[in-house]
């Protein structure tokens, strides 16, 4: 099958878009600033928005899932697990609610989400 140009063009800016949106430094290593955007919807409904409405926002199951796919080594899960830890560390968000929203997204992350967390484990 052959690609016209102007499909073969919008095909380069899709991925070229999302090797440059990736949020790894030129080393690999996790941005953990690009995390803490990327989980703004997610903490934000773990304080204050499930008390509205038990439904957990698509934009934050959609970055779960992202994360989830970004956890391509131990390193990187370790990573990611601090960055949420950091962002979860001075909010009082009830375990109960942050542990469940892996769940309420159909995503499975290799460390549970809570401010205690013990990331190394």
């Amino acid at each position: 099958m052959r690609l016209s140009s102007s499909t073969f063009s919008l095909v380069v800016i899709v991925i070229i878009s999302l090797l440059l949106s990736r949020p790894y430094s030129s080393d690999g290593a996790v941005k953990c600033k690009e995390i803490a955007q990327r989980i703004k919807p997610c903490i934000d409904w773990m304080s204050i928005g499930y008390k509205s409405t038990g439904v957990v926002p698509k934009t934050c199951c959609n970055e779960m899932f992202r994360l989830n796919g970004m956890g391509v080594n131990r390193e990187a899960e370790l990573a990611i697990c601090e960055c949420f830890k950091s962002e979860m560390q001075d909010l009082n968000i009830d375990d109960k609610v942050s542990i469940s929203i892996s769940g309420r997204c159909g995503v499975l992350l290799p460390f549970p989400i809570v401010p205690n967390v013990n990331c190394s484990e």
